[in-house]
């Protein structure tokens, strides 16, 4: 799946994607305006919420389940899941993704969202590659 960390100043993401077992790379961060798009789950999913997101006037697409993002906005950090739905987060800092919960860990002993999504990929074997940041 990936790992997707946030505070409310930076958003990073590693980059290992797979296409038929085949590990390859991909975008998973992406600035919309003035804010920042973080995608978790189907890639193909993301990259409709993406195209969304950018112009939220449009029918919401069908992501599936087991979607997840997160936008950073000048105001707070937002997830979607599904419905897409935007749900704010109160805490200084988040994390999505099969490496999420190493993330917030690693956050919370005081690493910043791109240290702590090198660190979640050391052990989750679905996360990888460059680690992707994006500054607000």
């Amino acid at each position: 799946m990936t790992t997707v960390a946030c505070n409310k100043e930076l958003m990073a993401s590693d980059s290992l994607a797979c296409d038929n077992d085949i590990k390859t790379t991909a975008q998973k961060i992406f600035r919309v305006g003035h804010d920042i798009v973080g995608v978790a789950g189907e890639y193909q999913a993301g990259l409709l919420f993406v195209e969304w997101y950018h112009d939220r006037r449009k029918s919401k697409p069908d992501v599936g389940d087991g979607f997840e993002a997160f936008a950073l906005t000048a105001k707070s950090i937002f997830k979607y899941e599904s419905r897409l739905i935007p749900m704010p987060i109160e805490e200084e800092f988040a994390a999505i993704g099969s490496g999420g919960q190493l993330a917030i860990m690693a956050m919370t002993l005081g690493l910043p969202p791109h240290a702590a999504v090198r660190e979640a990929a050391k052990l989750d074997v679905y996360s990888g590659g460059k680690i992707q940041k994006e500054k607000l």
